[in-house]
């Protein structure tokens, strides 16, 4: 049952209702329930949400029609609520037994389809729902290369209220890629760009591989490549859309890439960044040097103050300090050399 329908059940519910007289609320007696053969009657009560002793008004029971019926198990529901007897009649959907899948024989896209379509079974059955199932494999096999493919259910009612339903698939010939072509402002050569993607031309000596085949995911994955090969190149602003153009017949396919490269970057300024001062170079390892033989100064002038030994702090100042302050101080030239290589593992990142 489509919502169509239930709207318009709906609406005659509430209609009935309306003319019923039953607009002000009361208070729930008795609920009897009519028509139901799998579901009991404290399942159905659990999915109206109702109970005895209940104040119940029109509204809420308009929502109770709308819960019954999005639990998909009814075909039909009737509501009558008069001096506190609520009777509800219902007509059940029939639960899927099974699915079966026909007309595909390759082994793995059967089995892709079948845990796909085992998902509704032992589920109540409704139109919108095997519709909804139908569109999903059927994209399924296109995505595999039968783009021309077309599936048929076949529904079969049993007696104890139960069906089977029955995919009958027409896959005919797999789509191929006859050609691939790169249109727009594409900067580089189509062979160049060929060799990036995925998706090949069909041709006889490539029987065994399966990208010769029309598939959208690999479509797909072609224009995240193309997007990243050319972000790597400096277009930051590329866009790419593809396209399939039948070509010739039912078989045969030609793949278009639209490439919009725009404008290319050139990062001078992120160079720049890279690049090392020299007079800050020295000017901080003056600095560095400096402050760490003041530190040493300064240990041995507590020498001094703790320990009187005055001596030992004119040696140290001389041996330690002043004797190398300076040779540190010529050791941050040798130092320039390394700075094109560090410039360059900078860049390099």
């Amino acid at each position: 049952m489509n919502f169509r329908k239930i709207f318009i059940l709906i609406f005659l519910q509430l209609i009935t209702f309306v003319y019923s007289g039953n607009l002000l609320a009361e208070i729930i007696k008795e609920i009897k329930i009519s028509g139901n053969s799998r579901l009991s009657e404290s399942t159905i009560k659990l999915f109206a949400e109702l109970e005895i002793g209940q104040n119940l008004n029109q509204n809420e029971l308009n929502e109770t029609l709308i819960k019954l019926y999005k639990t998909g198990y009814f075909k039909n529901v009737k509501f009558n609520f008069e001096n506190g007897f609520l009777s509800i009649d219902i007509i059940e959907n029939p639960i899927i037994e099974k699915i079966l899948i026909s007309g595909v024989k390759n082994k793995t896209l059967l089995g892709n389809l079948n845990k796909t379509v085992k998902k509704i079974e032992k589920y109540p059955y409704t139109e919108e729902k095997i519709e909804q199932q139908k569109n999903i494999i059927l994209n399924i096999v296109k995505n595999d290369g039968f783009f021309f493919a077309t599936v048929i259910p076949k529904i079969s009612f049993n007696e104890n209220g139960t069906l089977i339903i029955e995919y009958i698939f027409n896959l005919k010939d797999r789509a191929k890629i006859k050609n691939i072509k790169f249109t727009g402002d594409k900067k580089f050569k189509t062979s160049k760009l060929k060799n990036l993607i995925l998706s090949e031309e069909s041709r006889p000596w490539k029987f065994l591989s399966q990208n010769i085949y029309v598939n959208q995911d690999r479509f797909n994955l072609d224009v995240n490549l193309l997007n990243n090969f050319y972000k790597n190149k400096g277009y930051y602003n590329i866009k790419i859309k593809s396209s399939i153009a039948k070509v010739i017949n039912e078989e045969d396919f030609e793949l278009i890439f639209n490439i919009n490269s725009g404008e290319k970057y050139y990062f001078n300024n992120l160079n720049n960044r890279n690049k090392i001062n020299v007079v800050n170079f020295l000017k901080n390892g003056f600095i560095a040097i400096g402050a760490m033989h003041l530190t040493g100064i300064l240990y041995n002038f507590i020498q001094i103050i703790i320990y009187s030994q005055f001596n030992l702090f004119l040696y140290n100042l001389g041996k330690y300090s002043l004797g190398k302050i300076g040779y540190h101080f010529l050791m941050l030239f040798p130092l320039l050399l390394l700075i094109k290589p560090i410039e360059r593992l900078k860049r390099s990142k």
